[in-house]
């Protein structure tokens, strides 16, 4: 299940622009069919999905990043509760349901289109790839230089490797988990402010950390041929897509290609 936070404007809310998104806690319900949203200070949000129909509430289109995106309005109920707690008016909570235009980034993105093929599968919102995979090496290595360590909640990564050498998944062409999952590496992950972010506290730290020293040792190089688009971004963790799907657990052998 994919849901976005649209601004008065119809534009997508991240943490780069309400890093208070941070404290919320979803969840779904047991039966499956309830979003719920809790956050400080607020009472619990509960949005019944199978009560969400195109003919009351409107598909909305809007912008992510190159290309366009939409999704099925949750409703008055949320859009209130997020533009209460954002204390900024007209916040809607978008869903995305099948059937709807998911962006597809093949020859459509002119940064990134060429890293990724027709037969990709890809969610509805994700910046670019789907999935984010950091080893746990690569984490420790960048609290190594920072005074106040990270966790892996800055980061943001979906799957976390141990057992791996600092920054080996900048190597990884393909990642294997347990017997079926299957994932081809797109690029490196260029990071951005919402590393930034306290989990915590739902604030930006005022040191600008860990993007600061990011950007001292983990630049890439200019022979490399990704670093014209990702620009001044420094690089922490690999974009993935998954080629063959299944299911997977925490304690699953991963196995990589280079």
């Amino acid at each position: 299940m994919v849901f976005v936070v649209l601004s008065e404007a119809n534009r997508m809310v991240t943490l780069r622009q309400e890093p208070t998104l941070a404290l919320l806690e979803p969840r779904i319900s047991e039966d499956g069919d309830c979003l719920i949203l809790e956050a400080p200070g607020m009472d619990p949000l509960s949005v019944r999905l199978s009560d969400i129909a195109e003919s009351v509430n409107p598909v909305r289109t809007f912008g992510i990043w190159r290309l366009d995106g939409e999704g099925m309005d949750c409703g008055e109920d949320a859009g209130t509760w997020l533009s209460t707690y954002l204390k900024k008016p007209d916040h809607k909570l978008v869903y995305f349901k099948e059937g709807h235009n998911k962006p597809r980034r093949q020859n459509m993105d002119s940064k990134w289109g060429d890293k990724f093929t027709s037969k990709d599968k890809l969610t509805g919102y994700q910046d670019l790839a789907p999935i984010l995979l950091l080893t746990q090496a690569s984490l420790d290595d960048l609290n190594s230089h920072l005074e106040q360590p990270i966790s892996a909640r800055n980061a943001r990564p979906n799957l976390v490797v141990s057992g791996a050498s600092a920054f080996d998944e900048d190597l990884w062409k393909y990642v294997r988990i347990g017997d079926t999952v299957t994932m081809r590496r797109t690029h490196a992950c260029g990071r951005c402010r919402l590393t930034t972010v306290d989990p915590e506290t739902g604030a930006f730290r005022s040191d600008g950390e860990p993007l600061a020293t990011l950007k001292k040792y983990r630049m890439l190089d200019k022979s490399n041929p990704d670093s014209k688009p990702l620009g001044v971004a420094p690089v922490l963790g690999s974009n993935l897509v998954c080629e063959v799907f299944g299911s997977i657990k925490v304690g699953d052998t991963v196995y990589a290609a280079v």
